[in-house]
């Protein structure tokens, strides 16, 4: 995976099982942002003003009954073939959006993922994308059982496998990269943490939405999260400072060796001019002078004259 990944990535991935106080058609209906009634308790769930949830979809196996399609039929289903007081119910994947996508781009990503992710290995996926400006993202919701023609089949313990999730999350990042780089986008995922990229960079802590009874938990981790933000600032603003620093002793270095090679270029095309250099021109030049010498004196004695 690239190792200059500079986006965001995020993939959390749970189980929902009956003795938290799971209700799958409640689970549909806060996640879809509409109004279920589930046949188990008889409660109806309304979250109709969610207004961020700007698409859902239903994808079934082959082998599952089209009438599943219905959310209400599916979960009422889900919830008949579970009759343990603690069964396990569904798995929930959440998924962050890339910013970068436009929204049909964002819904062929999804069900290119879902489709082949998990839809072909034979589980019926439930998912609603939450477009909200800040933070998009989607939940996906998994059946545990075998989708037959007549119903739920066996659980598929193989699907509790945890390296499925490593598996699922590399395939995200893969996908959003991919439909990121045909969108024309430079932005990149890293499914893997920091540690595991060699990194030193401290996680921020998710916050989720603050409200009454974790008021006090939530301003403690903002703080930390405004720390560590300010500590990263600090150490990127070193980290360009050295950066700077190196690239200037570069430039004075290369100026230097500039200037030593420019003289010595000029030596070489001027060399210094020393005289004669063999026997023969050394003596001569010996003699001229001597002659020269000679008739200065004679004409300043009077020798010479006629």
């Amino acid at each position: 995976m690239n190792q200059t990944a500079n986006g965001l990535f995020h993939l959390d991935c749970k189980v929902h099982s009956r003795s938290s106080g799971a209700d799958v058609a409640k689970l549909m209906a806060y996640r879809g942002g509409s109004s279920m009634v589930s046949t188990r308790t008889g409660s109806r769930h309304t979250y109709s003003r969610k207004k961020e949830v700007t698409y859902s979809a239903v994808i079934l196996p082959p082998t599952a009954p089209p009438e599943w399609r219905d959310r209400c039929v599916l979960a009422d289903t889900i919830e008949a073939a579970e009759t343990r007081k603690d069964s396990q119910l569904v798995r929930e994947v959440e998924v962050a959006i890339p910013k970068e996508l436009d929204f049909d781009q964002q819904i062929r990503l999804l069900h290119h993922f879902v489709t082949r992710t998990f839809v072909v290995h034979g589980m019926l996926a439930s998912f609603d994308l939450h477009n909200k400006p800040s933070n998009p993202h989607c939940h996906i919701l998994l059946t545990m059982r075998l989708a037959t023609p007549t119903g739920f089949g066996p659980k598929i313990t193989s699907w509790n496998n945890r390296n499925l999730v490593e598996e699922w999350r590399k395939r995200w990042a893969r996908a959003c990269n991919a439909a990121m780089r045909l969108a024309g986008s430079t932005t990149r995922l890293d499914h893997r943490s920091y540690a595991r990229r060699g990194l030193d960079i401290k996680p921020t802590v998710h916050l989720g939405t603050r409200r009454e009874g974790f008021a006090e938990k939530w301003d403690a981790r903002a703080e930390g999260n405004e720390l560590i933000m300010g500590r990263r600032h600090i150490r990127d603003a070193r980290a360009k400072h050295r950066q700077i620093e190196q690239e200037l002793e570069r430039n004075q270095q290369e100026l230097l060796n500039a200037v030593v090679q420019e003289s010595r270029d000029a030596m070489v095309r001027k060399p210094l001019q020393h005289g004669p250099t063999t026997t023969r021109q050394r003596h001569q030049g010996k003699a001229k002078t001597k002659a020269v010498t000679t008739k200065a004196t004679a004409e300043t004695s009077g020798y010479g004259s006629p």
